[in-house]
């Protein structure tokens, strides 16, 4: 992906954190676990979340979080 797109991809979440806006695009398991503590680790308290597969639909964001999907 960084050779062709200039995008490098994040393995490890545990050091992530200030991001404006997390897509969910791939259902990935590691990705389906993700609650609200994940969430309010690695977005900032304005964050959207794009939930292109609706694997995170019912989770409950952390306040000021908004949930966007298809």
């Amino acid at each position: 992906t960084l050779d062709h797109y200039n995008i490098e991809l994040k393995h490890k979440f545990d050091s992530l954190s200030g991001y404006d806006c997390l897509i969910g695009a791939v259902s990935h398991q590691e990705y389906k676990n993700f609650d609200g503590k994940a969430f309010a680790q690695i977005l900032n308290s304005y964050a959207l979340v794009a939930d292109i597969k609706n694997m995170w639909r019912g989770v409950v964001l952390p306040e000021g979080m908004s949930y966007w999907s298809v």
